[in-house]
C-alpha cells in the first residue's frame, strides 16, 4: 500500500532542503565556493566600471546617492547577465538533488550534469523570465516577494515536466501555498537587501567578500530546495486526490453494473 502524503509545515520543508545540502555536500560546497568567488569578482568589476576603488568601507567614502545607485545597478546588470547563463544549471541541480534526497535515491554529479545539459534549452527561457520579474520586483521588496511566490515552482516544472506554459503552471500550483512561500521568501529577500551593504563595508577584504557571497548563495540554494520540497508535496497530493476520485468513480460504476438486470 502506497504511503499517504502528509503536508509539512515550513520547518519541514526547510529541514528537507537542509538535508539535501548536507547529503550532497560534496557537490554543493565546491559549487558555493565557485559562486562566492564569481559573485565577488562581479562586484569588484562593478566597482572598477564606476571608477571606485575597493576600500575597507565604501560607505565612508562620501559617495553621492546617485553614485551608489549607479554602482548597485551596474552590479545588478552583471549579476543578471551571468545568472542568465549559469542560473538554470544551479536551479536544475537544486531540483534534481532535492528529488533524489526526498525519494531516497542515489544521484551522482555526472548524472545530474548530463540531465541538466539535455534539459537546458527547455529551462533557460522560463528561468530568465521568472528571474527578471523577481529581481526587478525585489528592488522595492513587495513585488519581488509576490513574483517569487508565483514562480517558486518554475524550476521544478521546467526541469521535470513537459509543460509549454511553465510560468502559468507554476502560478496555479503555488496558489494554495502562498502563506508557506511567503515565510520562506521574506527572510531571503531581506537578506538580499542587506548583502550589498556588507559588500560595501568589506570590499577590500577578498576573503570576507567571498564568504559573504557564499552565504548568500547558500541561502538561495536552500530556498530552491525548499521550493522543490513544496512542489513534490503538492504534486503528490494532487495525484492522490485524482487516484481517490478515479477509485470512487470505478467503485460507483461497478456498483451500477451489479444492480443492472442481466
Amino acid at each position: 500500500m502506497t504511503k499517504k502524503t502528509t503536508k509539512k509545515n515550513i520547518g519541514g520543508h526547510f529541514s528537507s532542503a537542509l538535508n539535501t545540502l548536507t547529503s550532497y555536500a560534496i557537490v554543493f560546497v565546491p559549487l558555493l565556493i565557485l559562486l562566492g568567488a564569481l559573485d565577488s569578482f562581479l562586484f569588484l568589476t562593478a566597482l572598477n566600471l564606476n571608477g571606485i576603488e575597493a576600500t575597507q568601507n565604501i560607505l565612508n567614502m562620501g559617495l553621492s546617492q546617485s553614485a551608489l545607485i549607479k554602482l548597485s545597478f551596474s552590479h545588478l546588470g552583471l549579476m543578471l547577465g551571468t545568472k542568465a547563463i549559469i542560473g538554470p544549471f544551479i536551479a536544475m541541480f537544486a531540483v534534481l538533488f532535492s528529488r533524489a534526497t526526498i525519494m531516497d535515491k542515489a544521484l551522482s554529479f555526472g548524472e545530474a550534469l548530463s540531465f541538466a545539459l539535455k534539459r537546458y534549452s527547455s529551462v533557460v527561457k522560463p528561468y530568465i523570465l521568472a528571474m527578471l520579474s523577481i529581481q526587478i520586483g525585489s528592488i522595492i521588496v513587495i513585488p519581488g516577494i509576490m513574483f517569487m511566490q508565483q514562480y517558486a515552482f518554475v524550476d521544478s516544472v521546467a526541469t521535470l515536466e513537459k509543460e509549454k506554459h511553465v510560468l502559468s503552471r507554476s502560478k496555479r500550483l503555488t496558489n494554495t501555498r502562498k502563506k508557506t512561500l511567503y515565510f520562506l521568501i521574506l527572510p531571503y529577500i531581506l537578506l538580499g537587501q542587506g548583502i550589498q551593504i556588507l559588500e560595501f563595508i568589506h570590499s577590500a577584504d577578498l576573503q570576507k567578500l567571498i564568504l559573504i557571497n557564499m552565504g548568500y548563495e547558500a541561502a538561495l540554494i536552500l530556498i530552491l530546495c525548499s521550493f522543490y520540497s513544496l512542489y513534490h508535496e503538492r504534486i503528490a497530493l494532487i495525484a492522490e486526490r485524482k487516484a481517490r476520485k478515479e477509485a470512487k468513480k470505478a467503485a460507483q460504476e461497478a456498483k451500477e453494473d451489479e444492480s443492472t438486470p442481466k
